[in-house]
């Protein structure tokens, strides 16, 4: 009789167990400048279950606490993120791939239709972009711009040239996240980034301290 009691009991803290290791994450999926995708696949690896967006962009899964969640959708690249901490609401950024193959797949599987893909790709080029495979905002400036050499990353400084023939300001560029003047952007993690410019003279703009360039930055949590 022992054994049976402690059976029920058994099975209850198994099952406590398992819910305390689980938790529910939202968030939304988009594309260009906040272009809601219905219907993407949303998969934690861990917990093994599956959900889909809405047609707002709007996603629920339970998975496991440091679960790794990928979303996927035809025509559009695979977006992975691993969850940190008690990160339960979550912004996706996914990139449409090149070609008209891709663009068709996308409207023909639901994702988005075909007059709102056009009008994003044609007004908001720009935001086509993926951020998340860097480990920091400065590898991610030297690597997008390696091939610009009027613009040049020195440790958490970045310096800009008006074009070839002209030489690099001595006073780095300053940032300007989401409207604001920066100090620092260091702790900007690459994957919360929705663009990234940097601009060779801001003065018109932002002030004769801006002389030595801008680097423009909009997050996805603004």
């Amino acid at each position: 009789m022992k054994k049976l009691f402690f059976i029920p009991i058994l099975l209850i803290l198994m099952v406590l167990q398992v819910q305390a290791q689980l938790k529910s994450v939202k968030g939304k999926v988009h594309a260009f400048k906040d272009l809601p995708l219905n219907k993407i696949k949303v998969v934690a690896k861990k917990a093994k279950i599956e959900a889909l967006t809405d047609s707002e962009g709007n996603f629920k899964i339970v998975c496991d606490k440091k679960d790794k969640l990928e979303f996927t959708g035809e025509g559009f690249q695979k977006v992975s993120q691993k969850l940190e901490g008690n990160e339960t609401n979550i912004t996706i950024k996914m990139i449409l791939k090149t070609g008209s193959k891709s663009q068709e797949a996308a409207v023909n599987n639901g994702h988005v239709t075909e007059d709102d893909l056009l009008q994003s790709i044609e007004s908001f080029p720009e935001y086509n972009f993926n951020y998340y495979n860097y480990p920091d905002v400065y590898t991610l400036i030297d690597k997008i711009y390696q091939n610009n050499y009027n613009i040049s990353v020195h440790g958490n400084s970045v310096y800009v040239r008006k074009d070839y023939h002209s030489n690099f300001s001595r006073a780095p560029a300053i940032y300007i996240v989401d409207g604001k003047a920066a100090l620092e952007i260091k702790d900007i993690l690459p994957r919360n980034i929705e663009t990234l410019k940097v601009i060779p003279d801001g003065s018109k703009i932002y002030g004769p301290r801006a002389i030595g360039g801008v680097v423009k930055i909009s997050t996805l949590s603004k």
